[in-house]
């Protein structure tokens, strides 16, 4: 599995498939039938995790690049989280602060410690605090004003700024709690600080280390009147992953998570929790069962012996691919541009009751294409046939099909015409994408 400069694992292998004899099991995706916008997939190179890219030499350096980013190499990853740095220094593994003192609680006194934390506490002047050093909301929300007019002094404007990260958890890191009422708090400062700078940055919250750490701490938001202050809801999925939709008109993203295992190559050998397999279902999932716009791994790459990014680094010159990052991939800008809109696909015919298929289907805005993508979680082949995309010809390569398993990095073949309908077999412990 280790992938020098020689080898890139995207490289197109063109395939057409015999017409399958009998299709068995139809997805039928309606376009008619809209369900949330698509934003992107995407990752962070935090805590100084970029440094392990520009240590690269020029060649690996473009090549971990073009499997991050590029849409005809790579993942196509659009979206990327960056830190907030708060340590007074800057060796790897921390994040420097902007600040002439590290806003810590045992520096700055920013935030009031409950005794207990390491590097925690609660910011100074929400509710059920007490610091000598009276209210910091505003000092802290100057901060992040200033750090988002830094990065678009250098041509970069952000999105979304996020002031928490697992805000439920009493952490060892750079971290600070707060509940959902404390949240709202800030963000009566934090929201009209951003408005009147007159950046275009709208407000992110939670990062709530698990969904229903998350749930409760929006809920909170939502009770003290304050969710029109944000833009965005996140979430990671540690402690618990995605799960029903939380109750808010506002875009969702899943925007951290990963595992800790030892590095895992696999697409499917025992169903491991850091198989790509295992997160192309997560990936699914999330879109279509919790209803988020956005999907964030950890770290895309960095020098981690676990399963924290997608690609390894090792030295100056040596990228390792994950099969994770080519579960992603079906789900990047290669297939499903940011605007896209996640339409109806269901499942009928053949197999289908207890099927060992999931479908999920989006519908790109920019060229009218839309990626239909099929997971085979079983070990026995299926044969599927797309409806719903009108009546095919069997001329030229209609309908693309691009698979991925154990044996395959996204292999790009054609589908067969069979009736009019695109057809294809979708091998057993697979991801088949099809491009119409």
């Amino acid at each position: 599995m280790m992938n020098r400069l020689a080898t890139l694992c995207a490289a197109l292998i063109t395939v057409v498939y015999a017409a399958p004899q009998a299709p068995g099991t139809t997805v039928q995706i309606n376009p008619r039938q809209k369900y949330q916008s698509f934003d992107g997939i995407g990752v962070s190179e935090a805590f100084q995790r970029s440094l392990v890219l520009h240590e690269l030499d020029t060649p690996s350096q473009n090549l971990a690049l073009d499997y991050l980013f590029s849409r005809t190499k790579g993942a196509g990853f659009t979206i990327l989280r960056n830190g907030l740095g708060s340590s007074p220094d800057d060796p790897f593994d921390l994040m420097k602060s902007i600040a002439p003192v590290a806003p810590r609680s045992n520096s700055s006194q920013l935030t009031d410690s409950v005794g207990t934390d390491f590097n925690g506490g609660y910011l100074c002047g929400v509710t059920n605090t007490s610091c000598a050093t009276g209210d910091w909301r505003q000092a802290y929300a100057d901060k992040l004003v200033r750090y988002i007019r830094d990065y678009e002094a250098n041509g970069i404007p952000i999105s979304y700024l996020g002031f928490l990260n697992e805000p439920d958890l009493n952490t060892s890191y750079a971290s600070m709690q707060s509940s959902g009422q404390q949240a709202a708090d800030f963000l009566e400062v934090l929201y009209p600080t951003l408005q009147e700078s007159g950046l275009k940055t709208q407000i992110a919250c939670c990062d709530g280390s698990g969904w229903e750490q998350n749930r409760e701490r929006l809920t909170g938001i939502q009770q003290a009147g304050a969710e029109g202050t944000l833009g965005l809801v996140t979430s990671h999925g540690y402690s618990s992953a995605p799960g029903a939709p939380f109750a808010t008109d506002k875009k969702v993203w899943q925007t951290e998570w990963s595992t800790f295992d030892p590095i895992n190559y696999n697409w499917y050998a025992s169903g491991s929790q850091s198989e790509g397999l295992t997160w192309a279902n997560h990936i699914q999932q999330a879109f279509a069962v919790s209803n988020v716009s956005g999907f964030l791994y950890w770290w895309g790459a960095a020098n981690t012996t676990d399963n924290q990014s997608l690609l390894f680094v090792n030295g100056t010159n040596e990228v390792s691919v994950t099969k994770r990052l080519w579960a992603h991939a079906h789900f990047g800008a290669r297939f499903i541009r940011p605007g896209a809109m996640r339409i109806a696909a269901s499942i009928s015919g053949g197999n289908s009751t207890g099927s060992a298929l999931n479908v999920t289907a989006f519908s790109n805005t920019d060229d009218g294409s839309v990626a239909v993508q099929v997971i085979n979680n079983g070990d026995a082949a299926q044969t599927v046939s797309l409806g719903g995309i009108g009546k095919l010809s069997g001329k030229g390569c209609v309908v693309q099909t691009w698979l991925t398993n154990q044996s395959h990095n996204l292999t790009q073949a054609c589908a067969a015409i069979q009736g009019g309908r695109a057809t294809a077999q979708v091998p057993g412990r697979s991801l088949i994408s099809f491009i119409a």
